[in-house]
């Protein structure tokens, strides 16, 4: 268990989110076809989509707010992870070295 609080980690989350987003960034404009503001466009198309859809979770209370969290840090972790497996497997030892030392200090910040 962890000796950082949710709050803790979600700020350490948002204080490294911007060095983690310019080296994501550097790395797929290296190895995939398309522009960032194309990548963007299309998040901020799917996160559109998913409010239309009501697929997005609306909280209303603190207890909702601390289930909201626990559950959000959960899920990080489990597609951080995920993430961090299966750039392993389809990446060569040399390739992504940045990007999967950022996953894996990422990921074990959030544990």
């Amino acid at each position: 268990m962890s000796l950082l609080s949710h709050r803790d980690r979600c700020q350490y989350l948002a204080e490294s989110n911007l060095f983690k987003l310019q080296a994501t960034r550097q790395d797929l404009q290296s190895c995939v076809d398309g522009s960032w503001e194309e990548h963007t466009q299309t998040v901020e198309d799917l996160l559109r989509y998913q409010l239309s859809q009501h697929r997005l979770v609306r909280v209303s209370s603190a207890a909702d707010k601390n289930f909201v969290l626990a559950f959000t840090l959960q899920r990080i972790q489990f597609i951080l992870e995920k993430i961090l497996f299966q750039l392993a497997l389809k990446a060569a030892d040399g390739k992504f070295h940045r990007t999967k030392s950022l996953l894996m200090e990422l990921t074990s910040n959030v544990i």
